[in-house]
Formats: structure tokens, C-alpha cells, sequence
């Protein structure tokens, strides 16, 4: 489930940033790249998340 919710997560951010960033810079808005970077964006924070956090040893 949390990796779910980090790839939802992840392309609603993406999505916001390169829309309000393609309007300040007067560019055309491009779903295709913004998912892609999304997809990229989550799988980043999937790893970095699984390798610095542990589990306690009980």
C-alpha cells in the first residue's frame, strides 16, 4: 500500500510542478514528460526510502 501512495503521490506533485512551472516560463504543458519524471521521481523515493530506513532488531 505505501508504494501505491508514493506512486499517487509522486505524480500529483510532478504533475503541479511542471504545470505551474510551464505556466511562469510560458511553455506548453506535456503530461507524457510529467509522468515519466513522476514515475522516475517515485521510483527514487521507493529506494532511497528502503535503503536508509531499518528495521529495529528485536
Amino acid at each position: 500500500m505505501r508504494f501505491i501512495m508514493t506512486f499517487i503521490v509522486s505524480f500529483l506533485l510532478i504533475q503541479m510542478v511542471y504545470y505551474v512551472l510551464g505556466n511562469m516560463n510560458s511553455v506548453t504543458y506535456s503530461f507524457a514528460n510529467a509522468t515519466i519524471m513522476s514515475i522516475i521521481f517515485g521510483i527514487l523515493a521507493i529506494v532511497i526510502g528502503e535503503s536508509t530506513v531499518s528495521e529495529p532488531d528485536v
